[in-house]
């Protein structure tokens, strides 16, 4: 896992994860189908540009998260990205260019199982139970069983590959699993998440 601080500049610079403060609650947002597209139907999209902007929408959700947050909260990007160089650059000049308001950027090798996003929550929250504590928005479905079944509250973006499908826990945890086509969509439940101190 490799793990970067983004300056007031919005400049990513990378740090050794035992230089991430514990904090009381973690807000964490997917990048790759997530953040670089703003989904608003099966048929209708836009694209991050090629200069790393992300949709205008994409970037003012995560300024009006940004501005609601607390005392003690940690507002991340939490992606997965295997080896792809590329990718990780598109990723870095994506927070740069757009001037992400987030405070850190965590990539991990795999999307669940040890070391992956729901372990990156506990760790920074220094507890197992994520009840209360953490919130995802996230385009995979293992990932979102997996987080929503540490106690996580997940904003599911829906994705075409899957016609929209959503996970399981939606049906059996509904105050836990929220889920639509774009992370904008989700900005109540950030709210409500945000204000449920």
């Amino acid at each position: 896992m490799r793990v970067w601080k983004v300056d007031s500049d919005s400049n990513p610079i990378e740090v050794w994860l035992e230089e991430v403060p514990a904090c009381k609650r973690v807000i964490a947002v997917d990048w790759h189908q997530v953040s670089d597209v703003c989904r608003y139907s099966r048929n209708n999209s836009v694209h991050i540009a090629g200069n790393g902007q992300v949709p205008q929408d994409i970037s003012s959700c995560y300024r009006k998260v940004q501005r609601r947050l607390q005392q003690g909260d940690c507002f991340i990007i939490l992606s997965h990205i295997e080896y792809s160089k590329d990718n990780l650059q598109k990723l870095l000049r994506g927070v740069r260019t757009s001037r992400l308001p987030v405070h850190y950027v965590f990539v991990t090798e795999k999307r669940t199982g040890a070391g992956r996003r729901a372990e990156v929550a506990q760790n920074l929250l220094c507890k197992l139970d994520l009840k209360d504590k953490a919130c995802l928005v996230d385009d995979n479905l293992e990932v979102a069983s997996e987080f929503c079944s540490k106690g996580g509250r997940i904003f599911h973006a829906k994705k075409l590959g899957l016609r929209g499908a959503s996970p399981d826990h939606c049906n059996s945890h509904p105050d836990r699993c929220k889920s639509a086509w774009n992370a904008v969509k989700h900005i109540s439940d950030f709210e409500t998440f945000i204000r449920g101190r």
